[in-house]
């Protein structure tokens, strides 16, 4: 299932490294209203939706459709690291790539279908089910503590730091 709108506002604009209030701030728009937005409580009009896009460097596509035929931001960065990789680093991310593919698919082969890859290739892939290999496996997850919005933003700076 893809992400609502406020979850992709919400996660482009971490991505640019933005709090609520900056991106509110560089589009003129109160602190609230993004939160809003973030949280799918209401919408911007189509003139916000613009600057939006601009700060957040997305496309009103990526925003608006419920289809994932735009990239996220997060695979935007992938894809631009990627990119930069010599011939061994590329290699590696394809290895790699290739072998989790299988691994997921070889886990999911129950209640599966079959789906067509890339050069007449086909694979299974699971079909509405929810493996525990694929659920987030975070310190917060499983924690009995409250997790507040600055500590979520700690853990997502950490995972954005390309020193880490």
């Amino acid at each position: 299932m893809g992400m609502t709108f406020g979850e992709k506002i919400k996660e482009s604009r971490k991505t640019q490294k933005l709090t609520q209030k900056q991106l509110a701030d560089a589009i003129g728009a109160k602190h609230n209203s993004v939160s809003d937005w973030e949280n799918d409580k209401n919408k911007p009009d189509p003139d916000t939706i613009e600057l939006l896009c601009g700060v957040l460097n997305i496309t009103p596509n990526y925003l608006l459709k419920s289809s994932e035929e735009d990239f996220s931001p997060k695979e935007k960065q992938l894809i631009k690291k990627y990119r930069n990789l010599d011939a061994h680093g590329k290699k590696m991310v394809n290895f790699t790539l290739d072998e989790e593919w299988k691994r997921s698919c070889e886990l999911a082969s129950k209640n599966s279908k079959v789906v067509s890859l890339d050069k007449g290739e086909t694979s299974h892939i699971a079909e509405n089910i929810i493996t525990e290999h694929l659920l987030p496996d975070a310190a917060h997850e499983s924690a009995n503590i409250n997790v507040t919005e600055e500590m979520l933003q700690h853990d997502e700076d950490i995972m954005n730091d390309e020193n880490f």
